[in-house]
């Protein structure tokens, strides 16, 4: 209980937003558009998905052709897009 306790007391001082400063969910701006950090993170959900895919693609068997795999990305991109 004790140990509990202690972590529970530990996280009401750590803060992101203090560790980060003011605007720490911009990591950068681009002619005045600030690229935020979880657009950053989707972007590389989505290339290193792309990447893992056609890896798995090219083994002999695969499951799909390499122009499912670019239909597929598509629509997820897509759906990440209007769903966000």
């Amino acid at each position: 209980m004790f140990l509990f306790a202690t972590l529970a007391e530990a996280t009401q001082y750590l803060n992101f937003q203090d560790m980060m400063g003011e605007n720490s969910e911009v990591a950068f701006s681009v002619f005045g558009w600030p690229i935020r950090w979880y657009a950053l993170a989707y972007l590389a959900g989505i290339f290193l998905g792309y990447w893992y895919l056609l890896k798995l693609i090219a083994q002999p068997g695969a499951p799909m052709a390499r122009r499912h795999a670019d239909d597929m990305i598509f629509y997820a991109m897509l759906g990440i897009i209007l769903g966000g």
